[in-house]
C-alpha cells in the first residue's frame, strides 16, 4: 500500500508540471487516466486550424437545429480558457474514448466533445452544445 501511495504521489508531481490539459484531469477527486499522447494532440488541435479540420470525423452529431456539423460550416475551436471562473471542465476515459465536458457553473450552457483513435490518430468524433440542464442530462446518459 505504501509503495502504491508513493507511486501515485510521484505520478501526480509529474503531471502537475505539464500544461493545463495534461496527462490527468480530476473529476470529483477521482483521477482520470489520459493517454500519454492525448495532451499533445489536444494542444495542437486547438492551435492549428488545418490540423483540427484533418482530425474531425465529419459529419458530426447534430447541431441544435437538427443538422449535422459539416466541414463547410465548422468554426475552429479555440483553447479552453476559464479565467472568469464561470465554467467547469472535466475529462473521462472510457475504453480509450476521451470525453471532454465543459459546462457553465449555473448549468445554462454545455459542450461535450468525444475523441478516439482512428487509423492510429486522435480524432474528434462527437460534438454537441446545449443551453439547458435537462438537455445536458439527456446527452450524457
Amino acid at each position: 500500500l505504501l509503495l502504491f501511495l508513493v507511486g501515485c504521489k510521484q505520478s501526480d508531481s509529474n503531471t502537475e508540471s505539464t500544461t493545463a490539459s495534461t496527462d490527468r484531469e480530476t473529476t470529483e477527486n477521482t483521477a482520470v487516466e489520459i493517454p500519454e499522447d492525448f495532451p499533445d494532440f489536444y494542444n495542437k488541435f486547438h492551435q492549428d486550424a488545418q490540423f483540427q479540420i484533418d482530425h474531425i470525423s465529419f459529419p458530426l452529431e447534430e447541431r441544435s437545429d437538427g443538422t449535422k456539423w459539416e466541414e463547410e460550416n465548422w468554426v475552429i475551436h479555440q483553447p479552453f480558457d476559464d479565467q472568469s471562473g464561470e465554467f467547469e471542465r472535466d475529462f473521462t476515459n472510457f475504453g480509450g474514448m476521451i470525453t471532454e465536458t465543459i459546462k457553465e457553473k449555473n448549468n445554462l450552457f454545455y459542450i461535450i466533445r468525444r475523441y478516439t483513435k482512428m487509423s492510429g490518430e486522435w480524432t474528434l468524433i462527437y460534438y454537441v452544445t446545449g443551453t439547458k440542464l435537462e438537455n445536458f442530462k439527456e446527452v450524457i446518459q
